[in-house]
């Protein structure tokens, strides 16, 4: 009951779990607090499974007599509803949530006409969400696909190198941050926000309250790739070129898109262009980087991992209500310094939900972020399928290329170039560059 319930400055900082489950079940004469039920919705499955709090929900209006009280509940019931199934669509893919879903909804469509036209509404939204969810990750599995079939394409199998990669189909700054943000957005789309708690619980089992359930979606490991992936695009897109110059106006193309991206709040691309700029192989090009134009080290400035990333956190919070897109690694990480540097329960066994609200405000925070909206820009469908499926260098294939493109100039260097020579030719390196593996 309310009595164990903690409060302070009229902020609810702990509680019994039965109690907090009470304060996010409808009643007929308060309607439910939104913040309260998101916060709970996205905390809760650390104690308790979401089809057993749906089915207290699905108890709540049988025992009260018809009339006035019973129609608000059943009112309160449906925005609950509404908005679970909005924000946390994946909860109801299981088979068991599905079966306690429509029992629910076959209850409450039986208390009025209205009632029923709006869980007919909900459902179909509900639907459309998890068929849209089904068809991103069969597109990100074609996007995997394609690019392992490009990457073992032979030279003589189609154009190669950098006459086919990103900047020679986009080589306008502008246009290219315009294209990141859209396919920045795209990915952040599906995100569940379930899946930033599940992962920043399941680092550390040991200290997780229950066991969480097993994920139905991995768009968050897609999202973590995509990062991984954008920074290794940019490191080849310099190293496949032999020529300087070329190397040069790549360089300075990828900086200038940076920059835009910084301009556009779109952090995550602008710090996985800077990621890839900074690799070994990209880095060690003294004489392409003596003659790249300036606009790096402002770059750097504003993204620097100084004072926990102070620059750009104070970037993020000028962004309050406009379209961004936030460093996502960092958030992951915040996200995990809360769960491990914060108990979850207190000693007397409540639960401690101030730290429920603060992965819910880190949280609601990226879901504002990504709703804000991607701007008048227009996709272009040619650079969003380069930006997924080109193949890219990393490891000895990107080493090497570095080394093809300028020769090292310390004995450390040398000794390395000369074990990879002694090596064969890596597939992706010979498909980039048109050569035949040794």
């Amino acid at each position: 009951g309310s009595q164990d319930l903690v409060f302070s400055e009229n902020r609810l900082v702990s509680g019994s779990l039965d109690a907090l489950i009470d304060l996010f079940l409808p009643c007929a004469d308060v309607a439910p607090d939104p913040a309260y039920s998101f916060t709970f919705l996205l905390t809760s499955r650390l104690f308790v499974a979401p089809a057993d709090l749906l089915f207290e929900l699905s108890q709540c209006h049988l025992a009260m007599p018809h009339g006035q009280e019973r129609r608000r509940l059943v009112e309160h019931s449906l925005a609950l509803l509404d908005q679970w199934t909005k924000l946390f669509p994946y909860d109801f893919l299981g088979r068991k949530m599905s079966e306690v879903l429509r029992a629910l909804c076959e209850s409450l469509a039986r208390e009025s006409t209205d009632a029923s036209k709006r869980l007919a509404d909900l459902t179909a939204s509900l639907l459309a969400r998890l068929t849209a969810a089904a068809q991103a990750e069969a597109e990100l599995l074609r996007h995997f696909e394609v690019g392992l079939r490009r990457l073992q394409e032979p030279p003589s199998a189609g154009v190669q190198g950098a006459a086919a990669g990103l900047l020679a189909i986009c080589s306008d700054p502008a246009v290219l941050a315009d294209q990141l943000t859209i396919a920045e957005l795209e990915r952040l789309r599906h995100l569940g926000p379930e899946e930033l708690l599940q992962s920043f619980c399941q680092e550390n089992p040991r200290r997780q309250p229950v066991l969480l359930e097993e994920k139905k979606v991995h768009f968050l490991e897609a999202y973590a790739h995509w990062f991984n992936r954008l920074s290794a695009l940019t490191a080849t897109e310099v190293c496949i070129r032999l020529r300087k110059r070329d190397r040069v106006r790549a360089v300075d193309q990828l900086v200038a898109a940076a920059n835009a991206c910084l301009r556009q709040r779109n952090f995550n691309s602008a710090m996985a262009i800077l990621a890839g700029l900074s690799q070994a192989p990209v880095a060690r090009l003294r004489r392409t980087w003596t003659r790249a134009a300036p606009g790096c080290a402002e770059l750097e400035a504003q993204l620097s991992p100084a004072h926990n990333f102070g620059a750009y956190r104070r970037l993020l919070a000028e962004a309050a209500g406009r379209p961004a897109v936030p460093f996502f690694s960092l958030l992951l990480r915040d996200l995990f310094a809360l769960g491990e540097l914060t108990a979850t329960r207190q000693a007397n066994g409540y639960v401690n939900f101030l730290k429920c609200h603060e992965a819910a405000r880190l949280v609601a925070q990226l879901l504002a972020w990504r709703g804000a909206g991607s701007g008048p820009a227009v996709r272009r469908p040619e650079v969003q399928e380069c930006l997924a499926t080109q193949p890219v260098l990393s490891g000895p294939a990107l080493a090497y290329a570095s080394f093809e493109c300028e020769p090292p100039d310390t004995e450390a260097e040398r000794a390395a170039f000369r074990q990879l020579k002694e090596r064969t030719v890596p597939p992706s390196y010979a498909t980039l560059r048109g050569k035949k593996a040794k």
